[in-house]
């Protein structure tokens, strides 16, 4: 199933690249949930890879970004770190934790970089859309 994050078609990427390194999924928050707030627990999983370490430079590895209510970067160029927006998971984990998440509707997105925060080719990505209950007057 193509995914579409911020514009995105990945089913046009594959097309252009060829083949399909991996998959990554937002497993929590799953897509439509209702979360209690501030508090938002995300969980990734992974297949095809090896999730690693930010300047790990085995092939078909790399690490986790979120993106919480931002757009992704652009094609080749590295993943910015943002307080609270764009999360830079470099050491290999694949569970965070956002505090003060305001109530309402977000959307996360999760993109694989490699070793030098640049986002790998073919894109690995996913998107979810959730509404907090509760919450802080935060992001």
């Amino acid at each position: 199933m193509a995914r579409r994050a911020a514009g995105l078609d990945l089913g046009c990427l594959l097309a252009v690249f060829g083949r399909e390194a991996g998959a990554v999924t937002i497993a929590e928050p799953a897509d439509g949930d209702t979360v209690q707030g501030p508090e938002v627990h995300v969980t990734l999983d992974a297949a095809g890879f090896t999730v690693t370490m930010a300047g790990d430079t085995t092939p078909n590895s790399g690490h986790h970004h979120l993106f919480l209510d931002a757009d992704v970067s652009e094609p080749g160029v590295p993943i910015p770190a943002e307080e609270g927006r764009i999360v830079h998971m470099g050491d290999g984990s694949s569970e965070y934790t956002f505090t003060n998440v305001s109530p309402g509707e977000h959307r996360l997105i999760t993109v694989v970089g490699d070793a030098l925060h640049v986002p790998l080719q073919p894109w690995l990505v996913d998107t979810v859309t959730f509404t907090v209950q509760g919450g802080a007057g935060g992001r």
